[in-house]
C-alpha cells in the first residue's frame, strides 16, 4: 500500500515533467580580465591621470560666446543685405493715378467713407468685398495699395473716382516692378496733395512708410477737408512713430477746417498706443472708435472686432471738426489680414465746437 500510495504521489511530477519539460539555460564559459602590465611604483607616468571635466571652462565659454555673437551677427548682416537689395526706392509715379469724374467739391452735409489696409490685393476674397465696399464711398482710403493689375482692376468699377497714390517702395527682383504704398480714392478733385516717407526705415528690408496728404472743397464751406492717410512704420521703437507723426503735426496746426485721419497705425504695443493719443490730443483729433475701456482706472484696450496685435487695435480714423455719425467694423471681411473701416460723417452746425467726434 504504502509503495502504491509512493507511485501515486509521484505520478503528476513524471507527467508534468513530460508535459512542461524545464528549459535548460545554456552557460558561456567565463571571460577573465586580460593582465594588466605591471607598473612600477615608482614610475611617476605610469600613474593614472585624473579625469578632465567636460564642463568648459569659464575662458572657453566667453571664447564661445564672442565666437557665436560673431556668427550671429554676421548672418544678420548678410540677411539685411540681401533683404535691401530686394527693395528699391519707388519709382516716379503720376501724382494722380487715375483722373476720373470727379466733382469739383464734396458733399457739404457729410459723405461716407472706407479705410482699409488691403494687404496688396493678394487675398481672392479682395476684388469682390472691395466692389462692395467702395459702393457709395464719396472717400476710400487704402493702405498697402499695390499698383499691379490685380490690384487696380478692382478700382475700374469706380470710374468716376480720383485716385491718388503715395509709394513707399517697390521689389527690386522684376523689372518695372509696381510700387506699393497708401491710395485715396475721392469723389471730388483734390486741391492739393503732399507725400510723406517716414524717416525711419523697417529693420533687415530698409523700407519706409507712406503718408498722403490732399485737401477738398465743400460744398457751401468756406475751410476745406483735410485728409491724412497714414500706413505707420511697423518694427521699429515707439519714438519712430512719434517722429512719423512729428513731420504730419505742420500740416495739422496750419489747416483750418475739417480733418479726417486714418489709416494703419500699428500700434501694437502701449506705448505706441500712447504716441498716438498724445499726438491726436495735441492736435484736437477724436477717435471714432472706443479704444480704451470705459472705467477711468482701468486703461486697458478695448476688444473689438478690429484686427488686433493682442490685445491692441491696429486701424484708426480720428476727427476734427467732424461728427461721427456711424461707425462700424467689417468683421466678416476676408479679403484681407486687416478688417474694414466703414463710416458716416457730417459736419457740424457753423460755430459748433471741436468736441464732434466720438469718444
Amino acid at each position: 500500500m504504502r509503495a502504491a500510495a509512493g507511485a501515486l504521489q509521484s505520478a503528476p511530477e513524471v507527467i508534468a515533467r513530460r508535459v512542461h519539460p524545464v528549459p535548460r539555460l545554456r552557460t558561456s564559459p567565463l571571460r577573465t580580465p586580460r593582465p594588466s602590465p605591471a607598473r612600477d611604483p615608482g614610475d611617476a607616468a605610469a600613474e593614472p591621470r585624473p579625469r578632465r571635466s567636460r564642463r568648459p571652462t569659464r575662458k572657453r565659454r566667453r571664447r564661445l560666446g564672442v565666437r557665436t555673437r560673431v556668427a550671429v551677427t554676421a548672418v544678420l548682416l548678410a540677411l539685411e543685405a540681401a533683404c535691401r537689395s530686394a527693395f528699391v526706392p519707388a519709382p516716379p509715379v503720376p501724382p494722380v493715378l487715375h483722373e476720373g469724374h470727379a466733382a469739383s467739391a464734396l458733399s457739404g452735409d457729410g459723405f461716407d467713407l472706407l479705410v482699409w489696409n488691403v494687404q496688396k490685393g493678394q487675398r481672392p476674397a479682395y476684388p469682390a468685398e472691395l466692389e462692395a465696399l467702395a459702393r457709395d464711398k464719396e472717400l476710400v482710403l487704402l493702405q498697402e495699395a499695390y499698383l499691379a493689375p490685380r490690384m487696380l482692376e478692382p478700382l475700374d468699377t469706380r470710374p468716376e473716382l480720383q485716385w491718388q497714390v503715395a509709394p513707399s517702395f517697390a521689389y527690386a527682383w522684376r523689372d518695372g516692378s509696381p510700387a506699393t504704398g497708401v491710395a485715396i480714392g475721392s469723389a471730388a478733385r483734390a486741391l492739393d496733395r503732399h507725400a510723406f516717407l517716414s524717416t525711419d526705415t523697417e529693420p533687415l528690408s530698409a523700407t519706409p512708410k507712406a503718408a498722403l496728404v490732399a485737401t477738398y472743397a465743400l460744398e457751401g464751406r468756406a475751410e476745406p477737408l483735410l485728409v491724412v492717410c497714414v500706413h505707420a512704420i511697423n518694427f521699429r521703437p515707439a519714438q519712430a512713430l512719434a517722429a512719423q507723426l512729428r513731420a504730419l503735426a505742420p500740416v495739422l496746426r496750419e489747416h483750418r477746417g475739417p480733418v479726417l485721419l486714418a489709416g494703419d497705425l500699428n500700434t501694437h504695443r502701449r506705448a505706441r498706443m500712447e504716441v498716438l493719443e498724445q499726438f491726436a490730443a495735441d492736435h484736437g483729433l477724436r477717435s471714432a472708435f472706443p479704444n480704451w475701456q470705459a472705467a477711468p482706472r482701468d486703461r486697458r484696450p478695448v476688444k473689438d472686432a478690429r484686427t488686433h496685435y493682442g490685445q491692441w487695435p491696429l486701424d484708426h480714423v480720428y476727427v476734427r471738426d467732424l461728427v461721427v455719425e456711424d461707425a462700424r467694423i467689417v468683421g466678416d471681411a476676408r479679403g484681407s489680414d486687416h478688417k474694414p473701416l466703414v463710416l458716416r460723417v457730417s459736419l457740424p452746425s457753423p460755430g459748433a465746437t471741436r468736441d464732434a467726434g466720438a469718444d
